[in-house]
């Protein structure tokens, strides 16, 4: 299955975002990693659009701590 045509740069954006680590593993994106990443790629989130980084998160890090 296919990507959705608006739903590919927020995926690709997520991947690349750089995430905290705390002492029990990887971390949430925070919202200064999100700043961080839209001052440097020079681009603004909509509202779904971290909407949808959220929920990518919240799946990445329960992936993560499953796999421990």
């Amino acid at each position: 299955m296919a990507w959705p045509r608006l739903g590919r740069p927020v995926w690709d954006a997520f991947r690349r975002m750089g995430r905290s680590m705390t002492v029990n593993g990887p971390g949430p994106v925070t919202p200064q990693d999100i700043l961080a990443y839209q001052a440097l790629h020079r681009v603004e989130f909509s509202a779904w659009e971290l909407d949808v980084i959220e929920v990518f998160d919240a799946i990445a890090l329960e992936a993560m701590h499953k796999g421990e």
